[in-house]
């Protein structure tokens, strides 16, 4: 589903707050209405590096009521883009933020009342019988998710098929137009997180610069034709340049009634896409009679997980089965290992932080928030396809020389230049540390897995955005660049843009946007270099 439910639950963790006005993360959860929509100069503290230059873009809910009626769910706030514009060569940081005009937003305005949408959650005062006999029949466009660049042209996209043309403005207020006469594909399933096509197989990295591989190389994602009534098929698709959407031949995968599993993400390496299919599925159904979605999931563990290795070069699909069942929102990375073996990291959660959704009202509770604690584990995964067996170990998240835990870590990004193959740097969200009850300790986690090192940043006075990786032009080394973080600083009450030396985590600069344009708590954001 577009709900990003996934990473909001992942993270909700630690953002749950009291409306009182000693909450210092209170804004987390305020709607941030004000709207600039042409760029505006910020001041900048720190040295930017001259070699950054490009958007720094995240997508996040921005607003949580319309007119006296208010969205009791985080994850179905009114979709809203935040931008940094950065030009390191003179120094400069400028910003603009403005809502995503879909029909649903549009509409809500109109009737100064929340429309008819499918959401995750509900609205308080609560809907009447017509509201719920409309959302049968109204498809959400509310695209809060994440953004993407299919060659030139960005989108704004979810877990449906269906996404917002971002143009140069910041403006998303028509459907994304694709060139391959497809009809219905507006309500497919597919994932908020398609990865670019991987080069020949064999090289250490690909021969590019990572900054430019959004106009050079074509996306894949899976793509599923839902059917609530029977089988439902899905197969790889190839995205390219000019926004033609090709099926990958013999890649085709299949779900039986009422078992279509949720994935919000996937492995790919530079030979096979590798999906797990969690035993969560989709409640259709009672989406079709106007149940919420948070209702109408269900999670059935005793059906373990299925894998489906798919071959890139259209050879076949290879179907296992782990009985261990796990669930899993965002992949880390996948490599070929050699022999058949595929190596998957991801961070895994308990389901349970999933199926009980986090309620606005209670995110803006102190005690409520700190008395729920997210059930993380990073994972390395092993499918071998000659052996057929599906292995996992944990992946040592402990700081052992400063005593210090980072084990609940997600929203894991790393250099794309080594997405598919293999590698040691990633960059993760880490809340709850030291398994503390206090949503105050977050940090950005840089983690080393070839030789187990970890470093962080971390203020109990900052709460920390997703970590966004800009690799430096012409670098060699995996860690050269930055980490970019959109963060509250509880002291100002104000968003700020902090600059993070990616090798070490040591802050390079911040900028502050204005006390009223600030960024609740947001799910995703890309890195658009103008290198």
């Amino acid at each position: 589903m577009q709900y990003l439910f996934t990473f909001f639950v992942l993270c909700a963790t630690f953002i749950l707050g009291s409306c009182e006005e000693d909450d210092p993360f209170r804004l987390l959860f305020e709607s941030s209405w004000t709207e600039q929509t042409d760029l505006i100069p910020l001041e900048v503290s720190g040295t930017v590096p001259t070699w950054l230059s490009g958007s720094f873009i995240r997508n996040a809910p921005g607003a949580f009521e319309m007119g006296k009626r208010n969205l009791t769910m985080a994850f179905d706030g009114y979709a809203k883009l935040f931008e940094w514009n950065i030009d390191g060569k003179n120094g400069k940081v400028q910003y603009r933020t403005r809502f995503q005009e879909s029909h649903w937003f549009n509409s809500s305005k109109r009737q100064k009342d929340i429309s008819a949408s499918v959401l995750f959650g509900s609205t308080d005062p609560p809907e009447n019988f017509m509201f719920d006999m409309e959302r049968m029949f109204a498809a959400s466009d509310n695209r809060n998710v994440n953004v993407w660049q299919f060659g030139d042209t960005k989108a704004l996209i979810a877990d449906m098929t269906m996404s917002y043309h971002l143009d140069d403005n910041l403006r998303a207020a028509e459907p994304l137009t694709f060139n391959d006469g497809w009809t219905n594909a507006s309500k497919s399933i597919s994932c908020a997180h398609p990865q670019h096509m991987p080069t020949k197989p064999g090289t250490t990295k690909r021969p590019y610069s990572p900054n430019n591989m959004w106009s050079t190389h074509d996306s894949i994602n899976y793509f599923c034709k839902t059917n609530p009534f029977g089988t439902t098929a899905c197969n790889l698709i190839r995205i390219d340049k000019n926004l033609v959407r090709h099926v990958i031949p013999n890649t085709t995968f299949t779900f039986p009634f009422r078992k279509i599993s949720y994935m919000h993400s996937f492995g790919l390496t530079d030979t096979h896409a590798i999906l797990f299919g969690y035993p969560l599925y989709y409640g259709f159904l009672g989406m079709m009679m106007g149940q919420s979605v948070s209702k109408s999931f269900r999670w059935m563990p005793e059906d373990g997980v299925r894998v489906f290795v798919i071959a890139l070069d259209g050879s076949g699909v290879t179907e296992l089965h782990s009985d261990d069942s796990f669930f899993c929102f965002h992949t880390i990375n996948a490599f070929n290992d050699g022999d058949g073996e595929f190596v998957i990291d991801l961070t895994e959660t308990d389901v349970n932080n999933v199926l009980h959704p986090l309620v606005i009202k209670d995110m803006r509770n102190r005690t409520k928030r700190n008395s729920i604690v997210p059930q993380l584990e990073v994972r390395r995964y092993r499918v071998n396809t000659k052996t057929s067996s599906v292995t996992y170990e944990p992946i040592d998240m402990k700081d052992h020389e400063k005593n210090w835990d980072f084990t609940y870590t997600d929203l894991p990004q790393l250099n794309m230049g080594y997405r598919g193959k293999e590698y040691c740097v990633f960059y993760g969200l880490n809340t709850n540390s030291n398994f503390t009850m206090d949503f105050a300790f977050n940090a950005a986690v840089k983690k080393n897995v070839c030789d187990n090192s970890i470093a962080a940043f971390s203020d109990t006075t900052i709460f920390s955005g997703e970590p966004v990786f800009a690799a430096r032009p012409g670098a060699e080394k995996e860690d050269d660049g930055v980490v970019l973080l959109s963060a509250l600083d509880t002291k100002s009450q104000r968003t700020a843009l902090i600059i993070l030396d990616a090798s070490n985590m040591k802050e390079l600069a911040r900028a502050y946007v204005p006390a009223d344009m600030h960024l609740p708590f947001g799910i995703h954001g890309q890195f658009f270099s103008n290198e």
